[in-house]
This record gives C-alpha cells, sequence and structure tokens, in this order.
C-alpha cells in the first residue's frame, strides 16, 4: 500500500507495467485518510497515550527536578499499560 506514492514520487509507467506482470495492486490513497485503515491508533493506542501522558504529569508534579530518562520511562510506560 502506497499513500500518494505515485504522486508523490512520480512513478513511472515502467514500474506500471510491472505491476500488471507480477499481479501487484498498488493503492495510492488521498492524504489524511490512512487512519480510518488503523483503528488501533483510535482505539488502543489513544488510551495507551493517554494514560502514559497522565503518568508523566503525575511524576514531574511529584518530582519537579528529575528527568526522564530510559529506565523511568519503561515503568512509566508499564503503569500506563495496565491502567
Amino acid at each position: 500500500m502506497a499513500f500518494n506514492l505515485a504522486q508523490r514520487m512520480g512513478i513511472p509507467d515502467k514500474f506500471n507495467q510491472k505491476e500488471e506482470i507480477n499481479e501487484i495492486i498498488l493503492f495510492c490513497l488521498p492524504a489524511h485518510t490512512t487512519h480510518y485503515l488503523q483503528p488501533l491508533d483510535g482505539a488502543f493506542f489513544k488510551t495507551l497515550k493517554i494514560n502514559f501522558y497522565a503518568e508523566c504529569r503525575f511524576m514531574v508534579q511529584n518530582n519537579p527536578n528529575r528527568v526522564l530518562n530510559p529506565l523511568q520511562f519503561g515503568k512509566l510506560l508499564g503503569r500506563a499499560w495496565g491502567n
């Protein structure tokens, strides 16, 4: 699946001929429409993102002088995942 690939990259006709020979179907979708094809972005990841930001805010409020490091990132993500 290509997102506006033909228009952006100027795919030559030679590529289109190879598509037909190899039975490849190339989809060129309009910009800003691919999120409709990815329901996890709206359902699962949106909730995870909201919970993760809440955990980050909680950490910053309780530890204003600390910087988020990779170990803390994992812990915060784990807490957000559990919510």
